[in-house]
């Protein structure tokens, strides 16, 4: 796993290449607010930074407003599916990453096509800092993810509330997604 990350004020000028698109940062941010819940963004690499070469590979952005760095271990390379249950009685297959903390939508994760780049890109958006973590993906993830998606779909009962068993683990999930599209230019 690669992990890069920056101390909000500390960039110098060999920094500021690798700095991520700060007007979509802030877009996402913006959106973000208006929200009561988590959502994860789903943004082409080549939007995030200026100097990645053109590709179809994308990232997903998680912005935990009020968390630090330090309370979610995103070093953790351990990735794993899991079936989680919302509220609402809906079964959802997610990607659970830092050390169970994050339950991230398997929705979001397929539309980046980790299956197929062998990779899960995300950037971290803490309080504090900003963190950019490449994690492996291979085939027996994706059967994982498969296997979850099959689960959930036999298992979701949408309109009947869920009685969710005690979770230690105080786990996030981000059950919505936004793709972050940009407009083609003529």
């Amino acid at each position: 796993m690669t992990t890069q990350t920056n101390h909000a004020g500390t960039l110098n000028d060999a920094d500021e290449l690798s700095r991520p698109n700060p007007d979509l940062l802030a877009a996402i941010a913006e959106h973000r607010a208006a929200s009561a819940e988590h959502i994860a963004y789903v943004v082409p690499m080549s939007e995030l930074w200026e100097d990645v070469a053109d590709s179809n590979e994308k990232c997903i952005v998680i912005p935990l407003p009020g968390i630090s760095a330090g309370e979610i271990d995103y070093n953790d390379e351990r990735l794993y599916a899991e079936v989680r249950y919302c509220p609402d009685g809906t079964a959802l297959e997610c990607i659970m990453i830092a050390r169970e903390r994050i339950a991230l939508s398997g929705v979001a994760v397929h539309l980046t096509a980790a299956e197929h780049h062998g990779r899960l890109y995300v950037l971290w958006d803490f309080d504090d800092m900003w963190a950019f973590s490449e994690y492996r993906f291979n085939g027996e993830l994706a059967e994982d993810m498969w296997v979850a998606s099959r689960v959930a779909e036999s298992h979701s009962t949408p309109g009947t509330p869920h009685l969710q068993l005690a979770d230690s683990r105080r786990v996030i999930d981000i059950s919505e997604h936004v793709v972050v599209g940009i407009p083609a230019t003529c």
